[in-house]
C-alpha cells in the first residue's frame, strides 16, 4: 500500500508541475521552456482535466454502487485520474457512513 501512496504522490507533484510550467511563465522568463511549448502544455493541461473530471465521474458511480463513499472517490478521482478509479474498483474506497453508523460512534 506505501508504494500505492508513493505513486499517487507522484502523479500529484506531476500534475502540479505541468500546471506550473503552463500558467506560470516563470518556465519560459528563466528560459527552460519556450512560450510556444507553454502553449502546447495549455493544451496538455486541458485535455488532462477533462480526462480526469470523466475519471472522476466514473470512480464516484463506482464508489456508490459499491457501496462506498462517493464524494472521496470523485475528488481522488480527480486529483490522481485513472489511480483515483483504481484504487475503486479495487474496493478501496471509504466506506459510506449514513445517519445511524455516525451517531454508533
Amino acid at each position: 500500500m506505501r508504494a500505492y501512496v508513493v505513486v499517487e504522490a507522484v502523479v500529484a507533484v506531476g500534475t502540479l508541475g505541468l500546471v506550473d510550467a503552463a500558467f506560470s511563465g516563470d518556465w519560459s522568463r528563466i528560459g527552460v521552456i519556450s512560450t510556444d511549448t507553454e502553449d502546447v502544455l495549455k493544451l496538455l493541461v486541458y485535455f488532462v482535466a477533462a480526462a480526469h473530471s470523466c475519471t472522476a465521474v466514473a470512480a464516484a458511480f463506482a464508489a456508490q454502487k459499491q457501496g462506498s463513499n462517493p464524494g472521496i472517490a470523485l475528488v481522488k478521482g480527480f486529483v490522481f485520474g485513472s489511480l483515483g478509479l483504481y484504487e475503486v474498483m479495487q474496493g478501496g474506497g471509504a466506506p459510506a457512513q449514513d445517519d445511524r453508523s455516525m451517531e454508533e460512534q
